[in-house]
């Protein structure tokens, strides 16, 4: 990524409380990791995910512009494929929550407006 000041870093896995966000426990990760096994132990996951990544649906690959706000998500099993516009595309991969479900919220830029 051209824009990061340090291309190379740490991947941290965390296993937190979800009400408090309190880190029970983590381990600094050192492979390759299948999210069907996290899921097989209950471990439920997001993550972003770059678009050129082999065996992602076609949805993230495309170049369609969304509008800011907008979002396209496809499902296989329990893990979504998602991607919104915001100032810039993100893309993540959850098994911890459904894009089905969604919530509204407001835009508001730099200046107040």
């Amino acid at each position: 990524m051209p824009l990061k000041p340090v291309k190379r870093g740490y991947k941290v896995w965390c296993v937190t409380d979800s009400d408090t966000a309190f880190v029970l426990t983590f381990e600094i990760h050192s492979g390759k990791t299948d999210m069907m096994i996290l899921l097989q132990n209950r471990i439920y996951s997001i993550g972003t995910v770059r678009v050129n990544r082999k065996g992602l649906p076609d949805i993230l690959k495309t170049n369609d512009k969304l509008q800011r706000g907008g979002f396209m998500f496809s499902v296989k099993g329990p893990v979504a494929a998602m991607k919104w516009q915001d100032s810039k595309t993100g893309t993540v991969l959850p098994t911890a929550t459904s894009p089905k479900d969604t919530t509204s919220t407001t835009w508001e830029n730099k200046n107040g407006t």
